[in-house]
């Protein structure tokens, strides 16, 4: 199980990346993740709402198994890293009250299309267009839309500040949010500067 801290000026929480739905180890992973005390799902592979839907119900079986005093935990979804969930803008109003966000993942996307890792004219519309449909889709269903970060830590101050102006961008892209790879990653972006 991957950890990822979700990020806002207002909060910072634990969120945990199950594998895909028909991962076998799915459900071993999902039990871990709720007796950890997770308060966020994020679910990869998104290719349709009944995947939502499954992992909701999912949710709501393992919490009365275990009665536990939390509130529900609440799910994100990461629909544009398969060709499906790419292509097809979903209308994600009303399949469950436990989806919250949406989360675009550069990387992710990238590969889940084939598109070559270095930046490409064509390849950067391609990404942007994706971008923008899930942008769409999460301020049409009342979502918030969120950015994973880049996987590696910032290791210089030049990095820090690259890392804090895409941030930046983000935010005045229409993303709310973002989803770092570490608890320090989610620290150094939620520390506001001087001007922001």
């Amino acid at each position: 199980m991957a950890q990822a801290g979700l990020v806002d000026r207002d909060a910072i929480m634990l969120a945990v990346e199950l594998p895909p739905l028909h991962d076998a180890a799915f459900d071993v992973a999902l039990r871990l993740a709720v007796g950890a005390g997770a308060r966020a799902m994020v679910l990869p592979q998104v290719a349709c709402e009944a995947d939502i839907q499954h992992l909701d119900i999912c949710l709501t079986v393992i919490e009365e198994e275990e009665a536990a005093s939390r509130p529900p935990a609440s799910i994100i979804a990461r629909p544009a890293d398969t060709p499906e969930g790419a292509a097809f803008a979903a209308d994600f109003r009303r399949l469950s009250r436990r989806l919250t966000a949406l989360l675009w993942d550069q990387a992710e996307t990238r590969a889940a299309l084939g598109l070559a890792p270095d930046d490409t004219a064509d390849g950067q519309a391609l990404l942007a267009h994706v971008r923008s449909r899930l942008l769409l889709s999460a301020h049409a269903a009342g979502l918030a839309a969120l950015m994973a970060l880049p996987a590696a830590p910032p290791a210089t101050q030049d990095e820090v500040q690259a890392l804090r102006a895409l941030c930046r961008n983000a935010l005045r892209q229409g993303f709310s949010g973002f989803v770092a790879g570490s608890r320090s990653q989610a620290t150094l972006i939620a520390a506001p500067e001087e001007g922001d």
